[in-house]
Order: structure tokens, then C-alpha cells, then sequence
């Protein structure tokens, strides 16, 4: 068994058969979308410029759809899979896929520095086009280690947002921004306006939270604020 990292346009390199029809698959978000899909690579290379093993039923395959729009606006990192079975033509390889796995939350290059994915996601990032590269027993435990490790990075701070966004307080304040942005604007509708205020205002205005703890601030104390 061997494993590849495969680079494609997600518009125009992966199709599914559908009622005699060739469709497009391009950004899957459940696995048996692309259960059975066909995916077009070139004759994988290897990354070291060694010598290359042929692609077999039951290889292994992770594919990255390039995130560009002018290359299918991908989702990086997408799934993983094995290889059904396998038709060449003209120089290209066709693979159909089964056993498949989304890979979310996906892995961008555009999100992942330069420098940082190691040799097999470096290998694609510096080669914009459509690729495959064969991945021996060493970058494929480094890709996988790299892989685990952003995602994961990836759901804690996807997982931080979605705290702070249900907070109770929160949500409830932004469920009030209307009542407290009026509010705010009639206290301070007859007052004389002074150099700064305005752009002051307007940064309280545009934060719920801040304005309603400086309403609060102001009518307790009897601070004028700006």
C-alpha cells in the first residue's frame, strides 16, 4: 500500500456519475458525495526526484482542492480515501474513490504559514498547478503529524468563538443593539459636540457591549463621555 498527496481543481478534476452524466463534486461536505467520484491527478513524482511506484487498488490518497477561485475555490485539505480502481489515459490517471473521510475542518494553505507544512505540503505549495506526489513511510508521518495538529488548533479556536458568541450577555446585548444604540443617541442628541466626539461615538455605537457598559458608567457616576 502506498500513499499520495494529490493536488486538483476541485471543478474541474473530480466528477461523479450521475443518471449518465458526468457532474461535478468540487466541496464536499458529507463522505458519500464523493464516494465513487473520479479524480483526475498527472503520474505522481516523488518528492526527493526518486523513483515512483505505480498507483494501485488500495492506495491510499489525500486530496487538496486548491483554494484560489481562478483554480475551483477548494477547501485545502478536503478528504481522504482509497483508491478503487484506476484507468490512464494520455498521460492522466484516473482514480475512483471509496472508503472516503472528510477531512474538517479543512487545512488551507492561505492559513497555514509558509515554511511550516513540511516537505510533502510544501512540495504543492510551490507548484501551483495540478499534481500528485507519492509520500514515503517518513513525509507521510510528518504530513499526518502537521495535519493533526492544525486541525486541531483549528476546532479549539472555532470552539473559542462559539463560546464567546452564545454567551448569554452577549447575545443578549446584540439582540438589544437597536433599543441601545437609540438610547445612546437621544442622551446625546441636544449636547454640544465636542473636537473628537464624533468618531468617538460612532466606535461606541458600533459595539454594543462597550456602549452599553458606558451608558452604565455614565448615568451611575455622571461621567460625560467624548
Amino acid at each position: 500500500m502506498v500513499a499520495y498527496l494529490l493536488k486538483v481543481n476541485a471543478e474541474l478534476h473530480i466528477h461523479k456519475s450521475n443518471q449518465g452524466q458526468e457532474v461535478s463534486v468540487p466541496r464536499p461536505k458529507l463522505a458519500e458525495e464523493w464516494e465513487g467520484v473520479q479524480i483526475q491527478v498527472p503520474t505522481p513524482r516523488a518528492l526527493n526526484k526518486g523513483s515512483v511506484s505505480p498507483v494501485s487498488t488500495g492506495d491510499l490518497v489525500w486530496i487538496w482542492t486548491h483554494e484560489d477561485f481562478e483554480y475551483g475555490s477548494g477547501l485545502g485539505l478536503t478528504a481522504s480515501a482509497e483508491v478503487e480502481n484506476i484507468r490512464e489515459d494520455t498521460g492522466k490517471l484516473f482514480l475512483k474513490l471509496r472508503r472516503v473521510r472528510i477531512l474538517a475542518p479543512h487545512v488551507r494553505l492561505d492559513n497555514l504559514p509558509k515554511g511550516k507544512g513540511g516537505r510533502a505540503i510544501e512540495a504543492i505549495r510551490g507548484y501551483r498547478h495540478h499534481q500528485a506526489v507519492e509520500l514515503n513511510d517518513a513525509s507521510l508521518e510528518e504530513f499526518l503529524t502537521i495535519v493533526e495538529a492544525r486541525r486541531t488548533a483549528i476546532a479549539r479556536r472555532d470552539a473559542e468563538l462559539r463560546a464567546l458568541y452564545d454567551d448569554p450577555v452577549s447575545a443578549e446585548l446584540n439582540n438589544q443593539r437597536e433599543t441601545i444604540q437609540a438610547n445612546y443617541q437621544r442622551q446625546f442628541t441636544l449636547r454640544e459636540v465636542r473636537p473628537g466626539q464624533p468618531a468617538f461615538r460612532e466606535g461606541l455605537e458600533r459595539n454594543p457591549i462597550t456602549l452599553h457598559h458606558s451608558l452604565r458608567l455614565r448615568n451611575s457616576c455622571g461621567i460625560r463621555l467624548g
